[in-house]
């Protein structure tokens, strides 16, 4: 039986280490430049290491004694919980220090796991170091009362994009609370968001994780060279859990997560719902009638892996 703690240490004594976690998470794994990475502040900042079972396993730091950044867990220890044992200490340190809110730039693909441990989205997506963010706070001393911005049958504000790295951070925020199901309409594979490699890595990692979980794909039109998209060729990996039909009329550009949020694609905009449940189950009568009348291509069952 694996056992985890965190500590509370100085940039002096552990600055080899955590400067080794670091370089391999945010340099290494997800190319941040060195120099946004090493911005100085460190001196500055209050630190915490986590261990699994005596081993080093994740670090954060707290700079100016609400704002946490560098949080890292190493590819080992991931989905054991480490990310959730340093926010707690970390929100046990601010409340022992009378800290009344803390507040992070998380990536927006780890929305919902910020949003798990008592974190709230204050900020449309935005673009750091080559990733999608989101700012989110946290109230120590209290608990958040109204809705949850960005969350599944929470946030039921329409909004709107016409920047493609936009639109891809709320792809993410999305994905990231998918649990159950993901509905393509294309109309036109060739956008750029459904060859995202999100998309394919978190329907991937849904169908392992849930044996109930369904893709649907409908396009509009079908032909052998489509074989390469990523979205077909992850269809034919995934055969038990991913279905494809064609519809030879034109479809709406859309994509539904979980039968609860949707992305609408209309040529360089988006429009972004996380709760909107007439529009939503007025799509989905039409998409299943549309469904039920579509072909499976049989030749897209035969792609060159």
């Amino acid at each position: 039986m694996t056992s985890s703690r965190v500590t509370n240490v100085t940039w002096v004594k552990e600055r080899i280490v955590l400067r080794e976690i670091r370089e391999q998470v945010f340099i290494n794994e997800q190319n941040v430049p060195v120099e946004l990475e090493w911005d100085g502040l460190d001196e500055q900042c209050e630190h915490f290491l986590a261990y699994v079972d005596n081993e080093i396993a994740g670090c954060a730091r707290l700079l100016n004694g609400n704002k946490i950044g560098r949080m890292a867990v190493l590819k080992k220890f991931r989905k054991q919980g480490v990310g959730f044992k340093l926010l707690e200490c970390i929100k046990r340190y601010a409340s022992q220090k009378r800290i009344t809110k803390l507040s992070l730039s998380a990536q927006c693909h780890a929305y919902a796991f910020y949003q798990n441990a008592g974190f709230h989205a204050c900020s449309t997506p935005y673009l750091e170091a080559g990733i999608n963010h989101i700012d989110m706070d946290c109230r120590v001393l209290s608990q958040h009362d109204g809705l949850s911005q960005f969350k599944f049958k929470q946030d039921s504000k329409t909004y709107y994009s016409n920047d493609s790295l936009v639109t891809k951070g709320y792809l993410e925020l999305m994905l990231s609370q998918s649990r159950h199901s993901v509905i393509i309409c294309a109309n036109n594979l060739s956008l750029d968001i459904y060859k995202q490699p999100e998309i394919i890595q978190r329907i991937k990692a849904l169908a392992k994780q849930n044996r109930h979980f369904k893709l649907q794909l409908l396009i509009s039109q079908y032909h052998p060279t489509h074989n390469d998209h990523p979205l077909l060729r992850l269809i034919s990996r995934l055969p038990t859990f991913c279905e494809i039909r064609v519809h030879p009329e034109p479809l709406q550009d859309q994509i539904i997560f979980d039968q609860s949020a949707s992305i609408e694609l209309h040529q360089t905009e988006a429009k972004i719902s996380f709760y909107n449940k007439a529009s939503i189950d007025h799509f989905l009568v039409g998409f299943h009638r549309t469904w039920e009348r579509a072909k499976n291509p049989a030749s897209a069952r035969r792609l060159a892996i």
